[in-house]
């Protein structure tokens, strides 16, 4: 169930009669005013959306993207867990410290983990024994903020 009215009120209600209605059921609860952050904390409404978080994060991607011509490799980037924690797209330009070694002998930064990599059309979830390369595509999770090499994810 995703609530998407532009009435915050609303949307909370919808949200809070289908968990009545369905208990199992996935709500994605769209909110436009931080003041229902405090009642909202203890009331389970499932995914919280915030339209002031999206556009924050929009401006956050627009601008990573501009760093791209001054040597960042991130593509794109999203705040995730209330803004604990980043998801990055990193496109690989050449060969470095990540590329063409196996996941499993990089040592990689502790609260991180290589969700995917993206090569031509094809999307792995990689194993231990998968490989980046040069052209892949690769999707990054984690706690540690301004990452702007796909290097960087490296202790």
């Amino acid at each position: 169930m995703v609530t998407l009215t532009n009435i915050d009120e609303e949307n909370i209600l919808l949200a809070l009669y289908a968990k009545k209605m369905n208990p199992n059921v996935k709500c994605i609860t769209k909110v436009n005013r931080v003041v229902f952050d405090e009642i909202m904390e203890d009331i389970d409404l499932g995914t919280i959306m915030h339209t002031k978080s999206i556009v924050a994060d929009r401006v956050t991607s627009f601008v990573r993207a501009m760093q791209n011509s001054m040597g960042s490799n991130v593509e794109t980037l999203v705040h995730i867990i209330d803004e604990k924690a980043e998801a990055l797209e990193f496109k690989v330009t050449g060969n470095s410290a990540v590329t063409g070694k196996p996941l499993s002998e990089l040592d990689l930064k502790d609260e991180l983990i290589i969700a995917a990599i993206n090569r031509g059309k094809t999307i792995k979830f990689p194993k231990g024994q998968d490989e980046i390369s040069p052209g892949d595509r690769v999707i990054v999770v984690t706690t540690h903020m301004g990452l702007n090499d796909l290097d960087d994810i490296l202790k």
